[in-house]
């Protein structure tokens, strides 16, 4: 890496409520004069928080579940060029997934280069019967277009254990 080269994070930001630490959204840093510096963060009056953090080439961002009671009733992928500029703010379609895979999908998100493409795992028991029991779960690649500015997915790979 070239030393003159910015470097760019997006990570959970908390703020303090008396004792508390609240979860407040994912925020985007930018490497200044040796340390990092909030640029700006992902939330708003509609969505509220976003809270999983999505970085690759030249885009930052986060997903945000919208929730009624604990059913999740969507997911919004947000994503920024480094100046703050949106270049996507939609719901994630997730088409692939059948309603109750939906309600167990744990965004232990990765992406590739320009975030283009996300990796989702769902937790298939994720509250195994017997202590001990292992978790098992199913992983998803989907790529995402959102050259026009909406998101259309296509399914790339899966992967299930079992």
């Amino acid at each position: 890496m070239d030393k003159n080269e910015d470097i760019y994070i997006v990570a959970p930001k908390s703020e303090m409520a008396g004792d508390e630490m609240i979860p407040c959204g994912a925020a985007a840093y930018k490497y200044i004069d040796g340390r990092f510096t909030e640029i700006f963060c992902f939330a708003d009056e509609e969505n509220g928080r976003y809270t999983i953090p999505v970085c690759g080439d030249n885009v930052i961002g986060g997903i945000c579940v919208k929730r009624d009671g604990e059913v999740r009733e969507k997911f919004v992928l947000w994503l920024n060029d480094y100046d703050g500029n949106t270049i996507v703010k939609d719901t994630l379609p997730l088409a692939f997934l059948t309603e109750e895979e939906r309600q167990k999908l744990f965004f232990n998100v990765g992406s590739f280069a320009d975030a283009r493409e996300l990796i989702f795992r769902i937790n298939i028991n994720w509250k195994p019967e017997k202590a001990g029991s292992k978790i098992l779960h199913d992983y998803y690649v989907v790529h995402y277009d959102y050259s026009d500015g909406s998101l259309k997915e296509t399914l790339l790979g899966m992967s299930k254990e079992e």
